[in-house]
C-alpha cells in the first residue's frame, strides 16, 4: 500500500496506517487498499493495477525478514554486551557487581540482572 499510495495518491514520503480492522488482512489486495486509501479520505483510481505494488509488499516483506534473521543471530551476544559494559561502569565508578540471571531465558530474553553495592571505603558510607 505504501507504494501504491506514494506512486497514484501524492504521497511522497511515508504515510503512517490509519488504524484498520485485523479482519482485512484475509481481504484480497485491490480491496485492502481501497478500504484503506478511504479511512484517510483517499481513492485510488479505477485505471491502477495493484498487482505489482503488491509484488513489492512481498519483496519489501522478505528483504524484512532476512534482516530479522540477521539481527536475531546476534542479539543475545549484544544483549550480554551490554550488560557486560553497564557493569563495567559500575565497578569504574567503585561498586562491587555481580551479573546474573532472574528468570529462564525462554520466559524473558532480557533476563539479565545487575546486583550492585557500593565497595567499603569508597563514596559517602550510605549503602
Amino acid at each position: 500500500f505504501d507504494a501504491l499510495q506514494r506512486a497514484h495518491l501524492g504521497g511522497e514520503g511515508y504515510r503512517p496506517m490509519p488504524s484498520f480492522s485485523p479482519t482485512w488482512l484475509s481481504l484480497p489486495f485491490p480491496d485492502f487498499c481501497h478500504r484503506l486509501a478511504g479511512l484517510d479520505g483517499l481513492a485510488i483510481p479505477a485505471a491502477v493495477d495493484p498487482a505489482p505494488f503488491e509484488a513489492q509488499g512481498w519483496a519489501r516483506l522478505a528483504t524484512v525478514r532476512r534482516g530479522d534473521a540477521v539481527r536475531g543471530l546476534f542479539r543475545a551476544a549484544l544483549e550480554a554486551w551490554l550488560v557486560l559494559d553497564r557493569a563495567l561502569l559500575l565497578v569504574e565508578q567503585g561498586f562491587e557487581v555481580g551479573v546474573a540471571t532472574f528468570c529462564a531465558r525462554s520466559l524473558s530474553p532480557r533476563n539479565a540482572l545487575i546486583i550492585a553495592q557500593r565497595a567499603a571505603g569508597r563514596g559517602t558510607g550510605e549503602p
